[in-house]
């Protein structure tokens, strides 16, 4: 039997728990073969964090570098289509919850609120490694992103 775990679970739930800094986000070229290069649709240094917390609520925010410039207009609520499409683009945002399925080593995010309105409702998998301070999120072979705890 499956054991699914929320806010309160296991030592794997305990030690996914805190802030984690991204430092990768990569994904193949092609998804269907696992050796085309790598891409990064954030940049090779991305900016952001993922917070996992002891109530069992996620958070993350993720931001492409380098990041777009100030809004010709100089007004935020004021952008031109390519500024608007450029910040959409380059930036990820969601929050909900997660539980974990430890025999699995998988979280899943239970979204609730988006930046992209396809992920509102759904639960994400994701399967995950957990070394030390060293978070690999991902299947490894088609995507992966790298995070390290926050001390």
């Amino acid at each position: 039997m499956q054991q699914i775990l929320n806010g309160k679970g296991t030592a794997v739930q305990k030690q996914l728990i805190g802030t984690w800094k991204i430092t990768a986000f990569e994904d193949r070229k092609d998804e269907h073969d696992p050796n085309s290069e790598w891409t990064y649709p954030y940049g090779k240094n991305p900016k952001g964090y993922l917070v996992y917390d002891n109530t069992g609520h996620v958070m993350i925010q993720i931001m492409k570098t380098p990041h777009s410039p100030p809004f010709a207009s100089g007004d935020d609520e004021k952008p031109n289509a390519e500024e608007m499409k450029n910040a959409f683009t380059g930036y990820v945002a969601y929050f909900g919850t997660y539980t974990v399925d430890a025999a699995k080593s998988v979280v899943i995010h239970h979204v609730e609120g988006s930046l992209k309105p396809s992920f509102i409702g759904t639960d994400q998998p994701r399967p995950f490694v957990l070394v030390g301070d060293r978070l690999i999120i991902g299947d490894r072979k088609t995507w992966r992103r790298v995070l390290e705890r926050v001390k």
